[in-house]
């Protein structure tokens, strides 16, 4: 069963894997978000790309932040995003044509030939054509992690061989004012955001050794090249244009008491009807130790997590919510 709502912009199925509801346009409805979420974190994200993220430990903390200190409150269902708002964002250059796009929307906003953003029980997915390219970008949850586990699938629909850089974008923000440092990790194959929790009380040092300073973002492909300093990889431009992306290879640069960004570089070449896939961890962790169980845990396993976390929101019986109600939410 499938219910039409503004023509083509908007529509709702119903099917017996669940209901889902899919929106036509990153503009139409910029503020149309959707929420996933297990006992640890509630993550809400946006049609245009932009995220946000909370886990419990045990109170609210976030691993991806904006560009200055942030007051914590409860998930705004209908806040406004900026240019530099936390983000989940692939930019794809054209190595022969030197073109550059973003997806799925922000934050270089370059209007797509087909966009479609797809909200169900246990998923978030985009299709998008643009510049002869295909390009599906899903996020799921584990059920009892705290993690996002992302996965990119780039088609080419040419006859030609396309050269492609691939660079996923997550926003790590402004950690801590006392310290933050990020840096890549080969043995991981991680880019590592650390930081110490800001405190004024000496008593609450003792409280804040057992929170997650760190924030991972994974690969489970070894990048060919890779940047962690924010402002060395926008430049003077901003994230709308990074400077960066104008190298043949990223600036292998750390952050050290500076703001850190987790960028990695794919350099691929795809045949005629030929695709690459990539799979990415994003998430809090206390220590190397537990990213290196978390990785193996969800590792090059997207399709075992979705299953999982399907089952984990079907013993709940979680549904998505009826168009009327929807729309009234993101309208």
């Amino acid at each position: 069963m499938a219910v039409q709502i503004h023509n083509t912009l908007f529509e709702h199925r119903k099917t017996e894997q669940g209901a889902s509801i899919c929106l036509r346009s990153p503009t139409a409805m910029d503020k149309a978000s959707h929420f996933l979420w297990n006992e640890q974190q509630l993550v809400q994200i946006n049609c245009q790309g932009y995220v946000n993220a909370q886990f419990m430990q045990p109170e609210p903390s976030k691993y991806s932040r904006g560009p200055s200190i942030e007051a914590t409150t409860f998930m705004q269902p209908e806040m406004p995003f900026y240019a530099e708002h936390p983000g989940r964002f692939v930019f794809i250059k054209d190595e022969e044509t030197g073109e550059v796009f973003s997806i799925p929307y922000a934050p270089m906003k370059k209007t797509a030939q087909s966009f479609e953003f797809h909200c169900h029980s246990h998923k978030v997915e985009w299709q998008i054509e643009q510049s002869g390219l295909l390009i599906q970008w899903q996020l799921t949850l584990p059920p009892d992690d705290t993690l996002e586990v992302w996965q990119l699938v780039v088609k080419n629909l040419t006859s030609e061989q396309r050269i492609l850089s691939v660079y996923p974008c997550f926003s790590i923000g402004f950690m801590s004012w006392m310290n933050q440092s990020a840096n890549f990790n080969q043995d991981y194959n991680s880019i590592i955001a650390r930081s110490v929790t800001p405190y004024q009380k000496v008593e609450n040092y003792f409280t804040n050794q057992h929170f997650k300073d760190l924030t991972f973002f994974h690969s489970n492909k070894k990048p060919d090249s890779w940047c962690a300093n924010w402002q060395s990889f926008i430049g003077e431009r901003g994230i709308h244009e990074p400077e960066s992306l104008n190298l043949p290879l990223l600036p292998q640069l750390e952050s050290c008491y500076e703001m850190p960004v987790a960028v990695m570089q794919f350099n691929t070449q795809l045949a005629a009807s030929e695709a690459d896939s990539f799979e990415f961890l994003f998430g809090p962790a206390y220590s190397e130790k537990e990213i290196q169980q978390l990785i193996e845990r969800h590792s090059a396993k997207f399709e075992n997590t979705l299953t999982s976390y399907q089952q984990h929101q079907a013993m709940g019986k979680v549904s998505i919510l009826p168009p009327v109600i929807a729309i009234s939410m993101i309208l």
